[in-house]
Parts: structure tokens; sequence; C-alpha cells
């Protein structure tokens, strides 16, 4: 599994003579590695449907990432108070539906949601699924 963010374009990606380094350095995930808190460890989550890992956090704006897992047949919200909530599905089949859509859509993975501001992405599964947030605000996710 990898999960690559590039924040802006082009890239960064310049000729060794006019190479770089900004501090950011990879994060190494292996599911055998990964600490799945419940709602008893966890006050972001609420439900037995949910698990939370977090994998990095800067302290400077409050920017965090952590990935999500939830139970087949899963259903409930995760909800968002930020100016940047984003979201990938990284393995698993869910529908979405929000306010902003007139339909459910089926998320495989791959697919993305995004909000800013208060919001409510409700889902429900077929299967486990693990989905990466990326948020600038405490998640709020209840299943």
């Amino acid at each position: 599994m990898i999960c690559l963010e590039i924040d802006s374009g082009p890239y960064l990606v310049k000729p060794s003579t006019e190479k770089f380094d900004n501090g950011e350095r990879p994060v190494n995930i292996h599911r055998d590695n990964m600490v799945w808190l419940s709602e008893y460890e966890s006050a972001l989550v609420s439900g037995e449907d949910i698990k939370l890992a977090h994998l990095w956090q800067n302290k400077a704006n409050s920017t965090q990432g952590m990935l999500v897992k939830l139970s087949k047949g899963a259903k409930g919200f995760l909800f968002g108070q930020s100016d940047e909530f984003k979201a990938v599905v990284i393995q698993g089949i869910a529908s979405y539906q929000s306010n902003e859509t007139s339909h459910v859509v089926k998320l495989n993975a791959g697919s993305f949601f995004s909000s800013k501001g208060e919001f409510e992405h409700l889902l429900s599964t077929e299967s486990e699924t693990i989905i990466y947030v990326r948020t600038d605000a405490k998640l709020k996710a209840v299943f």
C-alpha cells in the first residue's frame, strides 16, 4: 500500500544542480505495524464499526493524516469542520452521500472526496474499507 501526497506542482523535481532539502521525510507504513484505536482508545471515533490509526501531524498548523478503518456493513458519517478535509479510499468499497450529491455515489479504491467548512460525509460499506484522511481540524466519526 502506498499513499503519496503532492501538495502542488510542478512536482518539485529539479535537476541535480538545483537540488534542495526541505526537511520532509517519507513515512513507511506496514499493515503489521499499524495501531488501530477503537472508540475506547480515541475520542475522535464513536461506534463499534470504526477504528482509527494516526499517521502524522504537523503541530504548527494542526494538519494531520490518519487512516480510518470501517467494518463490512458499517453505516455512519465522517464530520469535518475544517479549511481542508481530503479523503481517499485506499481499500474496499463504500457508498457515499452528502448534501451536495443528489444520489449515492459508489467509491472504489482510489476514489476521492473532500470538503471545506462544516460538512458531513455519509458512508456505508460493502466490505471492510480503509480511508486515508487529511484534515486541519479534529475529525469526528460515528459508525
